[in-house]
């Protein structure tokens, strides 16, 4: 239902069923299905080396049209405290199609690492792109030391700064499953991806 700007009354109009509906009812309606949020499910990565959903949600089909973007932000608690480094081989997964994520080994330490991130999507089309923000891939995430402020380091999430991480194309008219997930090069309790928080939301172009 679209949005149609509402139109100046004279004193004296009489509000109407049908100026009210048009007005006020359908332009309400029309301002919430421009926003949804998702249920989103999440999973502690521990003392295992199978690949783990950290989180995942669905997009009902039929939902999402041209420009309307989907955005995901959380944080997560990272630690490798088993005695050597290690890797996370994190990847992006859309409809079962995974785009594998920049990886780098994380030395062995007794901090727990809190690392905030971010990924966006747009309809553009047939695809839904993973787009770009701030010079940097659209997923992105930065390593706050045990509670410290933000370092200057990335943690190795993400493309090199500019580029468009990558396309899909899935099926618009079936569900959608979106999730991230990690594969730890070593199990140990001592070495964990948790997420702490995470939210997604659609933002609809119209």
């Amino acid at each position: 239902m679209a949005y149609i700007a509402p139109t100046d009354k004279s004193t004296g109009t009489l509000i109407t069923a049908a100026i009210w509906n048009a007005d006020i009812v359908a332009n309400e309606v029309s301002l919430n299905s421009r926003l949804n949020s998702y249920v989103v499910t999440t999973s502690s990565a521990s003392n295992t080396i199978n690949e783990v959903d950290i989180w995942t949600f669905t997009v009902p089909a039929s939902t999402i049209s041209d420009d309307d973007r989907i955005i995901v932000e959380g944080w997560l608690a990272v630690k490798n405290n088993k005695g050597t480094s290690g890797t996370l081989a994190p990847q992006f997964n859309v409809a079962g199609v995974s785009y594998n994520l920049t990886d780098t080994a994380l030395t062995d330490g007794a901090s727990e690492h809190w690392v905030p991130f971010s990924a966006r999507l747009q309809r553009a089309g047939a695809s839904l792109v993973m787009t770009t923000i701030l010079g940097a891939t659209l997923f992105y995430s930065r390593t706050m030391h045990g509670g410290d402020i933000m370092t200057s380091n990335w943690n190795g999430f993400g493309a090199a700064a500019g580029e468009w991480a990558t396309a899909w194309t899935p099926n618009f008219a079936t569900n959608i499953i979106i999730s991230m997930s990690v594969t730890l090069s070593a199990a140990s309790a001592l070495f964990y991806v948790t997420p702490q928080a995470c939210i997604a939301h659609k933002f609809g172009a119209s």
